[in-house]
């Protein structure tokens, strides 16, 4: 019968949980900063239509 080296087989997983949890994280921090910008960008879009139709009502 093989013995069963639980500590290093528990320690192998343990580091390959950090790892896909330091990549996920990573990647959701990503698309959250991604998602802010997108935020800001459309904003500022609409700051900018309002800006616009402002000056055209005050031109005429």
């Amino acid at each position: 019968m093989a013995g069963i080296d639980l500590e290093g087989f528990l320690k192998e997983k343990s580091e390959i949980l950090k790892s896909s949890s330091a990549h996920l994280l990573g990647e959701a921090k990503s698309n959250v900063i991604q998602a802010y910008k997108r935020a800001v960008e459309r904003l500022e879009s609409i700051k900018r239509e309002g800006v616009e139709k402002a000056v055209e009502t005050l031109s005429k």
